[in-house]
């Protein structure tokens, strides 16, 4: 009887050895369960705030370079003038107040050599419209029309006929709302100009993409930098708009429907002398 009775402690005795051990393994394997899924939850936390400051990153970038983009548009925009200015004065019965637009000595020039130069500026800015990304042109495209309304405006106060700069400034607004222009300076004779001209001309025909390079690199290092509009001439008067589109269309009937569409868009935001 004592054997048995002991045969059966001892037995009892390993029954619970092996169920304590048992009861030491599980527990060890959920608390390695529960580590990983901490590490897992923390790997995912990690990746988490890595993929949005990815995003934030590109966003970033995407905005300096539509900066950039905008800033080019701008430049060309104002090359346009200011050398369409220099035609003015050359051409124009009167003088003409002037853009705040920094623009090279042109005194070596020819009266030809000018022409050419407003005509290539034109191309130009055709050609860095259709460049430029849609939603970077559509967000200038309305503030650049402002604008050459504004300085046909000036020729109208002025009361000069219409001359030959009112057909380049309504070629520059046919380009802005309809993204094309026929462009004679593609027909012109290298004959009609000088040698020094075609010198200085044509490489600004195939640098635009390197100075858009450039550009987008600056903004891309001065997070601040943002796109600066050219200072155009204007006239101080609410009906600047207005009185520019009515200068355009005689000059240039077929803008007519474009022009009123404008004006019908502008009027809504009050007065150009309030902006």
């Amino acid at each position: 009887m004592e054997s048995n009775k002991s045969c059966e402690t001892t037995k009892q005795m390993k029954n619970k050895t092996r169920i304590d051990a048992e009861k030491e393994m599980f527990s060890r394997k959920g608390e390695r369960l529960r580590y990983s899924r901490e590490a897992n939850v923390s790997v995912e936390f990690e990746e988490g705030d890595e993929k949005r400051s990815q995003q934030i990153q590109k966003q970033d970038q995407l905005q300096r370079s539509a900066e950039a983009s905008k800033q080019m548009l701008f430049a060309v925009f104002g090359n346009v003038l200011s050398i369409l200015e220099e035609h003015e004065k050359r051409t124009s019965v009167r003088r003409l107040p002037k853009s705040d637009i920094e623009l090279p000595d042109q005194s070596w020039k020819t009266d030809e050599d000018v022409k050419t130069n407003v005509e290539t500026q034109l191309l130009l800015f055709q050609t860095q419209s259709k460049a430029c990304p849609k939603e970077v042109r559509e967000e200038v495209n309305l503030e650049l029309r402002k604008k050459t309304l504004e300085w046909a405006a000036v020729r109208a106060e002025e009361g000069v006929p219409l001359e030959e700069a009112d057909e380049f400034i309504c070629q520059l607004y046919e380009i802005l709302a309809t993204g094309k222009a026929e462009h004679s300076i593609l027909e012109h004779k290298t004959s009609e100009v000088s040698a020094e001209t075609i010198k200085d001309t044509l490489p600004k025909l195939f640098k635009g993409k390197y100075q858009a390079t450039i550009l987008d690199e600056a903004f891309k290092h001065d997070q601040k930098r943002k796109a600066e509009s050219p200072k155009i001439r204007t006239i101080d008067d609410g009906e600047a708009f207005k009185i520019g589109a009515e200068r355009m269309v005689k000059q240039r009937h077929s803008l007519k429907r474009f022009l009123l569409g404008d004006l019908e868009e502008f009027v809504k935001e009050g007065p150009s002398n309030l902006r």
